[in-house]
């Protein structure tokens, strides 16, 4: 079963993660607009994204990934997976790559032999996943996850 996921505004988490120099009321009302139009890309592509990660990863969500997963918007530098905080961004397209990139840390916890390993094949998953979409071409020198996934590229 795939996560249900749930975007959530929280101005003092969003507040506690800032660390820009302008007044953060002026960033909340940015978190809050740039979060309403993500919200309607995600709707448009979280069914096809969240097959995609589980085709291409090999992982069921069942696997590590709580049924109800939370989805905080910040103004940050990086995003973060654990709780999934998605820093906001003026271009629709890179927030959603970096959105399914979080993902697939969500879906794909361990098996990683070392850090450089588990950036390949996180960075894999989220291209093959745009590609799904329509919206990267082809990636050259990586994983070919039509033939294998992750999981059974690790061996697992």
């Amino acid at each position: 079963m795939k996560p249900t996921l749930q975007i959530l505004y929280k101005y003092d988490y969003a507040k506690k993660l800032y660390q820009g120099q302008e007044s953060f009321e002026d960033v909340w009302l940015k978190i809050l607009a740039l979060g309403a139009d993500f919200e309607k890309v995600m709707r448009e592509y979280i069914g096809v994204v969240l097959d995609s990660i589980e085709k291409y990863s090999g992982f069921a969500w069942t696997e590590f990934c709580e049924p109800q997963l939370p989805v905080y918007l910040i103004e940050a530098e990086k995003s973060l997976s654990h709780p999934l905080s998605l820093a906001v961004s003026d271009d629709p397209k890179e927030m959603l790559e970096d959105f399914i990139f979080q993902l697939s840390c969500r879906n794909m916890l361990f098996g990683f032999t070392n850090e450089e390993l588990r950036q390949e094949c996180l960075q894999s998953v989220t291209d093959h996943v745009m590609m799904d979409l329509n919206l990267k071409e082809e990636p050259q020198g990586q994983l070919d996850l039509k033939k294998q996934t992750i999981k059974k590229y690790l061996g697992k």
